[in-house]
């Protein structure tokens, strides 16, 4: 009351209204001048303490939108330790003394007997005074990951002040997490000063320092703007030259306008990425994220979805609405993105998909990815995810022989290692079934096929995936060349690995253009020193012992013929028959991570959908309460041959395979109603031809293994 007493307002050329957001009581301010163009936006939070401090005295500014920058005039940023050397030093300083600082905070939190911090463990203390340690009363512990994204930075610190050393400390944490930091520091000043910058006698120098350096720094962010509008226009055109000039898109391929469009954005927001990470502002692999999850509209259609933490690593939990009898089959999920891209949210609608048109309890793992994880934390993470969910069946209600693990791209490795890591484990349920979608299964040789023919194709291309490789492995840069060569590859390690990477067991029909290198590049011992971890199992898991492949569970792999991962596939489907694992495989005319754009509507793709309704298949639809045995349509012999799909909307899918020849052929139709002939499918067996009849479709095709 005193406070607002003395306090004289003026508003010299601002128009004021006292305004409220909700019950939140605010005052606004507005320039009387008019202005052709939006101003900026200040949102002001007054200071005292929660004790002193008012409308009266201080003033908010306007809710934007996005906050462009953050300014702090000696904050207090946490309320665990308070033997810093400020708070030692400045405790009795005018104003804001030890004793009242403590009875501030004491009052703010709700506490009224005084507490020590720190010193002796005090259980009863810390169970008064634990919320202190929530980031929300002590912002300066925040994760990483959060202060990461934060806007760049104004801090104020003044000598003589108890609180100097929380900003000097949080000025640490952001420049540590490259978020940009301009610091201000007043040698002769004391907390609470700049309140009194237009008292006359009682002002301060200090008070007028820091009003001019709020302004300086807000007028210099204005002068650069013209300069960053230039440095965006040159960027975005420099994007699009490479990507007209580098960039193949086959005229074969559908839809190739979009394609190239959704490319160009992707190729922009990564180059952005890069140089936001040079100029030390943040992290291409958290601005990628953070752009891509913008663009996600999460749905849970049908399906509960619960966030859980396994230990510490975060999962999300689909489980469909309908009631069921009997234990679910299970889905264990782990996404791709190259540990660069991907999360939570960019899967959240496959996975809602999945668990409720396959009737499942889907699992999806948020492992930790780059730029601060490494090699093998996302690996350990989706292991010790697996494990603990395979632990847990009967709590989720998911039957435990009806468990399958899939994953796209380096969800894809991850599945693998994880299936062969878990032969043998007699205390854990077996795994179902493996589905393998576009998988990355080794690091070793990059002169296959598919290397070679889409390296320039939409969206993994070579650079990109080489790059990733290199962050994820940390692998200096400079050695692209020796592993995109085979110059890190010692002699008697391809002469050891050569029978299952040889370009010779991938089906000729991928071969057709492809002139196999004569031999790999000189060795390069130093390349070899470090690199050498590419030939571990949980890094490379095609070169597994043929033991462990024996005793894995059957797969279905998904290939796509634009894929410059294609062949990874390929090779390992081939280890697995050879090992007689059962194997279904599926081969569409797509292109890499086509599948998380299945909802994406004008970019959506045929093949975004293809892979989706394999994937559904494969991960066990059930028929339909009116539908019919699928043996009894197709038989035994069929049914083991070829792959035979019933789904829930009453379509029926025949699948087709050899490892010569066509490799698929996939015929649909709806499952008849009334008086309707029933599809029938019928083999001669011994080798020739089999026939799918569909009402009034037709279709054939040659086998040479049947």
């Amino acid at each position: 009351f005193i406070q607002d007493a003395v306090s004289i307002k003026r508003n010299h050329k601002v128009v004021v209204m006292d305004l409220c957001f909700g019950e939140v009581p605010v005052r606004l301010f507005q320039p009387k001048a008019t202005s052709s163009s939006p101003r900026r936006v200040i949102i002001f939070y007054h200071g005292g303490g929660a004790v002193l401090g008012s409308l009266g005295k201080k003033h908010p500014g306007v809710m934007g939108q996005e906050i462009w920058a953050q300014v702090l005039i000696y904050p207090v940023l946490q309320t665990i330790n308070f033997q810093l050397p400020s708070l030692l030093q400045n405790q009795n300083v005018p104003f804001l003394t030890r004793d009242f600082m403590m009875t501030s905070l004491l009052r703010f939190r709700n506490k009224i007997q005084p507490l020590e911090f720190p010193g002796p463990f005090n259980k009863s203390a810390y169970l008064e005074a634990k919320h202190f340690l929530g980031t929300r009363v002590s912002p300066l512990v925040a994760d990483n990951e959060v202060i990461v994204q934060l806007p760049e930075a104004l801090l104020v610190s003044i000598h003589w002040d108890i609180l100097r050393d929380d900003i000097l400390l949080y000025k640490k944490h952001l420049e540590d997490r490259r978020v940009p930091v301009t610091w201000y520091n007043v040698e002769v000043g004391f907390h609470g000063c700049m309140l009194l910058f237009d008292k006359k006698s009682f002002s301060f120098l200090c008070s007028w320092n820091i009003i001019n350096a709020i302004s300086t720094m807000v007028f210099l962010m204005e002068l650069l703007l013209a300069p960053v509008c230039l440095l965006v226009l040159g960027v975005n055109v420099w994007v699009l030259i490479d990507h007209l000039l580098t960039i193949d898109v086959p005229p074969t391929i559908m839809h190739p306008t979009k394609l190239r469009i959704l490319h160009y954005f992707f190729h922009l927001i990564i180059t952005w990425g890069n140089i936001l990470e040079k100029m030390n502002i943040c992290s291409m692999p958290y601005f990628v994220c953070f752009i891509q999850d913008r663009f996600v509209s999460k749905k849970n259609l049908g399906v509960f979805v619960k966030d859980l933490r396994f230990g510490t690593v975060p999962v999300r939990l689909f489980q469909p609405k309908a009631a069921s009898s009997k234990p679910r089959r299970g889905i264990i999920f782990i996404h791709g993105g190259g540990a660069v891209l991907g999360s939570l949210d960019s899967y959240h609608n496959l996975c809602a998909f999945l668990a409720r048109e396959t009737d499942s309890v889907l699992l999806s793992v948020g492992y930790r990815k780059l730029p601060y994880n490494h090699h093998p934390s996302s690996l350990y993470d989706c292991l010790s995810a697996s494990i603990h969910f395979l632990k847990s069946l009967k709590a989720y209600g998911v039957d435990p022989s009806r468990v399958v693990i899939c994953g796209d791209s380096i969800g894809g490795t991850a599945t693998v290692v994880i299936t062969q890591t878990l032969v043998g484990r007699e205390d854990l349920p077996k795994i179902r079934a493996q589905i393998l979608i576009y998988p990355i299964l080794q690091s070793l040789y990059f002169q296959f096929p598919s290397n070679l023919q889409n390296a320039n194709f939409p969206f993994l291309t070579k650079d990109f995936m080489i790059n990733c490789l290199c962050r994820y492995l940390a692998i200096d840069p400079s050695w692209k060349d020796a592993i995109l060569t085979g110059a890190c590859m010692p002699p008697s390690a391809w002469k050891k690995y050569e029978k299952w990477l040889s370009p010779d067991n991938i089906p000729k029909m991928f071969r057709s253009k492809y002139q196999q290198p004569e031999s790999l590049a000189p060795f390069n011992e130093a390349a070899y020193l470090e690199t050498k971890h590419t030939m571990n199992v949980d890094i490379s898991p095609l070169i597994a012992d043929d033991k462990i492949i024996a005793q894995v569970p059957e797969a279905f792999v998904v290939t796509l013929q634009w894929d410059i991962l294609r062949d990874d596939a390929l090779l390992y489907k081939k280890r697995l028959e050879d090992q007689g694992v059962p194997v279904t495989w599926y081969h569409a005319d797509g292109f890499h991570g086509c599948a998380i754009l299945f909802d994406k509507k004008f970019f959506s793709f045929p093949c975004s959908l293809d892979v989706r309704n394999e994937w559904q298949a494969m991960n066990g639809s059930p028929p339909h309460p009116d539908g019919w045995s699928l043996r009894e349509a197709a038989g035994e012999h069929q049914a083991k041959a070829g792959g035979l799909f019933l789904g829930q909307n009453r379509e029926v899918a025949v699948q087709l395979g050899g490892r010569e020849g066509p490799p698929w052929a996939v015929a649909w139709c709806k499952q008849p109603q009334g008086n309707e002939p029933k599809p029938w499918v019928s083999g001669s067996g011994g080798g020739g031809e089999l026939e799918a009849h569909f009402s009034t479709m037709r279709y054939k095709a040659q086998r040479t293994d049947l």
